[in-house]
Protein backbone atom coordinates (compact mmCIF):
# COMPACT_ATOMS: atom_id res chain seq x y z
CA UNK A 1 0.00 0.00 0.00
CA UNK A 2 1.01 3.60 0.50
CA UNK A 3 3.89 2.96 3.09
CA UNK A 4 5.62 0.35 0.94
CA UNK A 5 5.31 2.86 -2.22
CA UNK A 6 6.63 5.67 0.02
CA UNK A 7 9.63 3.55 1.15
CA UNK A 8 10.17 2.15 -2.25
CA UNK A 9 10.49 6.27 -4.02
CA UNK A 10 12.66 6.98 -0.39
CA UNK A 11 15.17 3.70 -1.45
CA UNK A 12 14.96 4.82 -5.59
CA UNK A 13 15.46 8.39 -4.76
CA UNK A 14 19.67 7.77 -4.92
CA UNK A 15 20.74 8.17 -8.37
CA UNK A 16 21.46 4.33 -8.52
CA UNK A 17 18.74 3.25 -6.14
CA UNK A 18 16.73 2.34 -8.06
CA UNK A 19 19.38 -0.08 -9.53
CA UNK A 20 19.46 -1.50 -5.56
CA UNK A 21 16.42 -2.74 -5.49
CA UNK A 22 16.88 -5.28 -7.07
CA UNK A 23 14.92 -7.07 -10.15
CA UNK A 24 11.32 -7.98 -7.99
CA UNK A 25 10.83 -5.02 -6.50
CA UNK A 26 11.62 -2.98 -9.99
CA UNK A 27 9.14 -4.86 -11.32
CA UNK A 28 6.46 -4.22 -8.97
CA UNK A 29 6.73 -0.37 -8.99
CA UNK A 30 4.30 -0.02 -11.72
CA UNK A 31 1.52 -2.43 -9.12
CA UNK A 32 1.12 0.64 -6.91
CA UNK A 33 -0.64 3.11 -8.65
CA UNK A 34 2.04 5.88 -7.81
CA UNK A 35 3.05 8.01 -10.56
CA UNK A 36 6.56 9.10 -9.10
CA UNK A 37 7.01 4.80 -8.92
CA UNK A 38 5.64 4.34 -12.46
CA UNK A 39 8.26 7.44 -13.83
CA UNK A 40 11.34 5.68 -12.34
CA UNK A 41 9.78 2.19 -13.87
CA UNK A 42 9.79 3.86 -17.11
CA UNK A 43 13.33 5.47 -16.38
CA UNK A 44 15.27 2.21 -15.73
CA UNK A 45 12.87 0.72 -18.80
CA UNK A 46 14.54 3.35 -21.13
CA UNK A 47 18.31 3.11 -19.90
CA UNK A 48 20.36 0.60 -21.63
CA UNK A 49 22.55 0.05 -18.94
CA UNK A 50 20.08 -0.22 -16.31
CA UNK A 51 20.57 -3.87 -14.82
CA UNK A 52 17.01 -5.30 -15.02
CA UNK A 53 15.13 -3.46 -17.58
CA UNK A 54 13.49 -7.07 -18.35
CA UNK A 55 11.80 -7.05 -14.85
CA UNK A 56 10.98 -3.58 -15.52
CA UNK A 57 9.35 -4.65 -18.98
CA UNK A 58 7.37 -6.78 -17.03
CA UNK A 59 6.44 -4.47 -14.86
CA UNK A 60 5.25 -2.50 -17.41
CA UNK A 61 3.70 -4.85 -18.86
CA UNK A 62 1.68 -6.13 -15.87
CA UNK A 63 -0.10 -2.58 -15.94
CA UNK A 64 0.23 -0.80 -19.05
CA UNK A 65 -2.09 2.11 -20.01
CA UNK A 66 -2.84 3.31 -23.02
CA UNK A 67 -0.34 5.73 -23.18
CA UNK A 68 2.05 2.98 -22.71
CA UNK A 69 1.81 1.63 -26.32
CA UNK A 70 4.07 3.33 -28.61
CA UNK A 71 6.80 2.60 -26.14
CA UNK A 72 5.79 -0.71 -26.46
CA UNK A 73 5.85 -0.97 -30.01
CA UNK A 74 9.49 0.61 -29.59
CA UNK A 75 10.52 -2.35 -27.16
CA UNK A 76 9.25 -4.96 -29.69
CA UNK A 77 13.24 -3.92 -31.41
CA UNK A 78 14.60 -4.44 -28.16
CA UNK A 79 18.20 -6.44 -28.05
CA UNK A 80 17.06 -7.89 -24.99
CA UNK A 81 14.67 -11.10 -25.99
CA UNK A 82 13.17 -10.39 -22.54
CA UNK A 83 12.14 -7.33 -22.96
CA UNK A 84 10.90 -7.78 -26.50
CA UNK A 85 8.45 -11.07 -24.87
CA UNK A 86 7.55 -8.57 -22.40
CA UNK A 87 6.18 -5.72 -24.43
CA UNK A 88 3.93 -8.73 -26.37
CA UNK A 89 2.21 -9.15 -22.88
CA UNK A 90 1.62 -5.49 -22.31
CA UNK A 91 0.35 -5.24 -25.45
CA UNK A 92 -1.92 -8.20 -24.81
CA UNK A 93 -2.70 -6.28 -21.66
CA UNK A 94 -4.09 -3.02 -23.55
CA UNK A 95 -5.55 -5.23 -26.32
CA UNK A 96 -7.16 -3.27 -29.35
CA UNK A 97 -6.56 -4.64 -33.23
CA UNK A 98 -3.83 -2.66 -34.54
CA UNK A 99 0.10 -3.34 -34.89
CA UNK A 100 -0.72 -6.56 -36.75
CA UNK A 101 2.43 -5.81 -39.38
CA UNK A 102 4.96 -5.29 -35.95
CA UNK A 103 3.50 -8.39 -34.39
CA UNK A 104 3.68 -10.62 -37.51
CA UNK A 105 7.97 -9.29 -37.68
CA UNK A 106 8.00 -10.76 -34.38
CA UNK A 107 7.55 -14.33 -35.85
CA UNK A 108 10.92 -14.55 -37.48
CA UNK A 109 12.37 -13.75 -34.13
CA UNK A 110 15.45 -15.20 -33.10
CA UNK A 111 13.82 -15.85 -29.87
CA UNK A 112 10.91 -18.89 -29.21
CA UNK A 113 9.15 -17.24 -26.11
CA UNK A 114 8.75 -14.26 -28.55
CA UNK A 115 7.83 -16.02 -31.49
CA UNK A 116 5.17 -18.01 -29.62
CA UNK A 117 3.88 -14.52 -27.86
CA UNK A 118 3.55 -13.01 -31.07
CA UNK A 119 1.80 -16.07 -32.77
CA UNK A 120 -0.67 -16.38 -29.92
CA UNK A 121 -1.43 -12.40 -29.87
CA UNK A 122 -1.75 -12.55 -34.08
CA UNK A 123 -4.07 -15.48 -33.42
CA UNK A 124 -6.71 -13.17 -30.68
CA UNK A 125 -6.11 -10.69 -33.30
CA UNK A 126 -8.15 -13.19 -36.27
CA UNK A 127 -4.73 -13.52 -38.02
CA UNK A 128 -4.48 -17.05 -37.18
CA UNK A 129 -2.81 -18.53 -40.26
Amino acid sequence: GAPAAARLLDLSAAADGTAKLGPDLVEILGAFGSTPLRAKLLEALRDLDFPWRPAAARGLAAHPVEEDRALLLTLLEDPLAAVRAAALDGLRALGGEGELSALRARLADEDDRVRRRAAALLADRGERS
